[in-house]
């Protein structure tokens, strides 16, 4: 008699990658995870033209890890399961947007005890502005003005204070 083995391999499945997302032009970076997937990862590929050509990553994992992104990036990822035919997940798509830039201020660098001076004004800036903070021990440690407009008026100094924003 003569035995034969026959192997059954589950039907390739692609997975599902993570909703599309917004990466900022100026910093970018993480990790997109594979999920729900069947069979063996070939592959990542990436897309810069929207899809019209495609990239080979060769990495296996179910994890991508992205950084330094120049343009809006498709991912996707080729799933085999034994000998099925192999299947692509869903994409994820990260799309480039302007990062924030937090301009320069402007305004009097120079005042006397208890002297109002001209207000503080940040241009230049990209992104919006939540909040204008002060130190008066040399940048050891600020403090919240509250203040989230884009010029800042101070009073009353008593001796050397740092302003900065947050943008």
């Amino acid at each position: 008699t003569e035995i034969d083995t026959i192997r059954v391999y589950p039907l390739s499945v692609g997975g599902t990658l993570p909703g599309d997302f917004t990466i900022c032009d100026n910093a970018n970076g993480g990790v997109i995870d594979l999920t729900g997937y069947t069979g063996d990862i070939d592959h990542w590929e990436f897309s810069q033209d929207g899809g019209a050509t495609w990239t080979n990553i060769p990495n296996t994992s179910d994890s991508h890890l992205f950084s330094d992104l120049t343009d809006t990036t498709i991912y996707q990822v080729f799933v085999e399961s034994g000998t099925c035919p192999g299947v692509y997940s869903s994409q994820v798509t990260l799309t480039l947007i302007p990062g924030s830039d937090a301009g320069a201020i402007t305004g009097d660098t120079l005042v006397c005890n208890f002297e109002n001076g001209s207000p503080l004004v940040v241009g230049g800036y990209n992104g919006s502005v939540l909040d204008w903070i002060s130190s008066s021990d040399t940048g050891a440690t600020y403090l919240s003005t509250g203040v989230s407009t884009d010029s800042y008026d101070f009073s009353g100094l008593l001796g050397y204070t740092i302003y900065g924003v947050i943008v």
